[in-house]
This record gives structure tokens, C-alpha cells and sequence, in this order.
């Protein structure tokens, strides 16, 4: 896993260079380094278009990662600008440490969890305490350390009481995103995530949903003060974000 962060590291570090470098003119733009959580991609995608379109002198970079990775490349001293993660708690570990620009969070959007098979099986799981089912061979959730989902996911199977049961069925994701490719693949009979990411696809279905025990919250901050970073965490507080977030399936707070 260190390996692993230090490589990705090293490769922002690398494109950053490379993009400021060696571009005519970009001394004039002010870019920034946006570090999110990868159930976020479809709507930053929409949203940045929005947002170069009033800000044409600001150029935003994204990296999409799971939450942990995210934390860990803040900690090690990876120049993001801005990082929005998929659980409250990874911010609240960059606060203590203080790591944040003061004052700058904003606790944004909520999600829900959902329980997802492909869309043409014929199956008799109609709930998450369902997953002990003998045609259930292979559950893809989120890893448990680094991504939001799996600790969601976690939660609501332990509050079912089939968490352990389940163990041996589980199959560890590190993004969202391989969660819902394996279920429409096939490769997992059943899938944990969010409500967000289950309607991008209609090679899957949603059986059932649930809130867990800790509150699913989507914070955003500022790792560094500049006015580049606070006009695009200003630009995801408007309601014309608001609407973008929603159309893909977030609560917004």
C-alpha cells in the first residue's frame, strides 16, 4: 500500500511539472490539484465543465481515488488544492492534524448504500441479510480501511447480523467503480455501494437499500489557501452544483 501511494505520488508530482513547465503561457492560469473520491467522478466531470466555463483562467487537475489514499497523499505532502472525501472521518483525521485550511470545510452531500445483482438475475435476494443465500458465492464490497463504502458496508451487514457469515463470500474493491464493473460482469453475484454509483448502470439492479450507522457525509476542504481553491469550493456550494449532485443521485445537505 506504500508503495502504491509513493508511485501515484510521484506521478502527480510528475504530470504537475510537466503540465506547468512546459506549457506557453499557463504562468498567466491558475491551476489547481483536486483530489476526490472516485463515487464523485460523473458529477466533478459535469460540474467542471460548468465551472471552466465562468472561470476560463482557472485550470482544475482531478485525481480520483478512495478516501484512505486520498488522507495519505494529503499527509505525505501531495500539492491538492482541494480534497472532497466519501466519509467524514478521513477530514476529521487531516483536522487534527492540522492539515486543512481553517474554516474551510463544508460538509456537502449524503449518500445511501445499495444492494446490487446484475440486471438479468434471477435471484431471491430481496435484502441485505438475504446475502447468506447459497446463490450468493461472491459479494464485492469495498476494502474496509481505506474506502468509506466497505466501512458503510460494513455497518449495515454487522446491523443484519450476517457480517461474519458473510466473510468468507467477500471480495475486497478498492474503488467503487470495480464494485459495480464486477457485478455487471458477472465476476460477483451481488454488490455493495453507493446509491449514487448503482444508477450509472444498466447492468445492474437494485434490490434493496439502507442508511448505516454513521451517517453517510461527503465533506469537502482546502489543503492550501489560494483564491483558484476557493473559487472552485465556492463554485461546488452554488446551487448550480446542487442541481448536478442531484441529478446524479446524491442528498444534498
Amino acid at each position: 500500500m506504500k508503495r502504491r501511494t509513493a508511485m501515484l505520488f510521484l506521478g502527480i508530482l510528475a504530470a504537475l511539472a510537466l503540465r506547468w513547465g512546459s506549457a506557453p503561457g499557463l504562468a498567466q492560469s491558475q491551476p489547481i490539484l483536486v483530489g476526490a473520491a472516485v463515487s464523485l467522478q460523473p458529477a466533478l466531470t459535469e460540474i467542471d465543465r460548468l465551472f471552466t466555463a465562468r472561470y476560463p483562467d482557472i485550470k482544475v487537475e482531478y485525481n480520483f481515488a478512495n478516501s484512505g489514499s486520498l488522507q495519505q497523499q494529503v499527509e505525505q505532502g501531495a500539492p491538492l488544492d482541494v480534497v472532497f472525501f466519501a466519509a467524514a472521518s478521513f477530514m476529521d483525521a487531516l483536522a487534527q492534524q492540522n492539515l486543512l485550511v481553517a474554516g474551510s470545510r463544508r460538509d456537502l452531500l449524503s449518500n445511501r448504500m445499495a444492494l446490487i445483482v446484475p440486471a438479468n438475475a434471477r435471484t431471491k435476494v430481496q435484502d441485505f441479510a438475504d446475502l447468506v443465500a447459497e446463490e450468493i458465492r461472491v459479494l464485492s464490497i469495498g476494502d474496509l480501511q481505506a474506502m468509506p463504502a466497505g466501512r458503510y458496508a460494513q455497518e449495515i451487514l454487522t446491523q443484519a447480523g450476517v457480517f461474519e457469515t458473510l466473510r468468507p463470500k467477500m471480495v475486497f474493491a478498492s474503488t467503487v467503480r470495480e464494485i459495480l464493473t464486477a457485478v455487471e460482469q458477472g465476476n460477483a453475484d451481488a454488490g455493495i455501494l453507493f446509491t449514487s454509483d448503482a444508477q450509472l448502470s444498466n447492468r445492474v439492479r437494485v434490490v434493496a437499500t439502507a442508511d448505516p450507522i454513521t451517517p453517510i457525509i461527503y465533506p469537502v476542504a482546502l489543503v492550501r489557501d489560494t483564491p483558484a481553491g476557493r473559487s472552485y469550493l465556492e463554485f461546488l456550494t452554488s446551487g448550480e452544483a446542487a442541481e448536478v449532485f442531484v441529478k446524479y443521485g446524491f442528498i444534498r445537505l
